[in-house]
């Protein structure tokens, strides 16, 4: 459909006699970022489903197919189909569907930021919290608390995607840093643990990478507890033809984004008899 149309376009642009103009192009990019608690998960029998699995080792594997481990940053790649399944013991995550009932699984969706860039452009976002500790003040046995933006623990992404010919989208590159703390500084006068200066950890990794049309990249975070909580980072591209608003869509955009009494009605404003 969208190749009938483009011609359309090209003729009457011919036929008029004026340059033709491209509709651009966007890939929007959904990240999850998953944590999954390998204390809930238990082995069950295989049913012979395609898919995901995760296993209480910290293994996870393409059933019948590739391992990787979770407890590392072992520079695994794993690619599937968008629709394919996490399973985690009788607990199962659907890539791109519907996941009701996470609450009680040991599947947890710590981040699921979205974004949308030009293709063949560089995009990039960050996604965090501001870190508090508690420092002395000069009265003896008083502390202050202290919220440090230099200090912030959560996850960043820079994107470069470009479609290729064939559908897919390749990015040159997909990076990613990851900031969490480790540790934290002893405060004097306090014996309690976790209330100094956070002492923040980074894992960064950028790669190129070619994802296939309809599919989802699963790549394994390394962090500080990926002994017990494993990171999963799904990585799901989405090419996109944009048209630019017409003067109409604006308008009802506006009205629709506009809280009602803001202004006066057609009646109020009407100019007297």
């Amino acid at each position: 459909m969208i190749e009938l149309m483009m011609s359309a376009c090209v003729a009457t642009a011919m036929m008029l006699g004026q340059p033709i103009e491209e509709e651009p192009t966007h890939i929007q990019v959904e990240f999850q970022l998953i944590e999954i608690d390998l204390s809930m998960i238990e082995p069950v029998k295989e049913s012979g489903e395609t898919g995901v699995r995760v296993m209480p080792s910290g293994t996870i594997e393409i059933l019948g197919g590739v391992r990787a481990s979770l407890r590392e940053d072992s520079q695994a790649l794993i690619s599937v189909r968008n629709g394919a399944s996490i399973r985690a013991g009788s607990w199962s995550y659907v890539i791109g569907g519907e996941n009701d009932g996470l609450k009680d699984s040991p599947f947890r969706i710590v981040s699921s930021p979205r974004m949308l860039v030009l293709d063949d452009h560089q995009g990039g976002m960050s996604i965090g919290r501001p870190l508090e500790y508690l420092e002395p003040t000069e009265e003896v046995g008083v502390f202050r608390l202290v919220k440090d933006a230099d200090r912030t623990e959560g996850i960043g992404f820079t994107i470069k995607p470009r479609v290729t010919a064939t559908g897919g989208i390749l990015f040159e590159p997909l990076g990613w840093e990851l900031q969490e703390v480790i540790d934290r500084e002893p405060v004097r006068g306090l014996e309690f643990p976790g209330v100094g200066r956070p002492v923040i950890g980074t894992n960064t990794r950028e790669l190129t990478v070619l994802i296939g049309e309809g599919e989802t990249v699963i790549l394994p975070i390394a962090h500080r507890n990926s002994t017990e909580r494993p990171l999963l980072l799904l990585v799901r591209p989405e090419a996109r033809v944009m048209k630019p608003e017409t003067l109409e869509e604006i308008n009802q955009r506006v009205n629709k984004n506009t809280p009602e009494g803001s202004g006066a009605s057609e009646e109020e404003s009407g100019s007297p008899e």
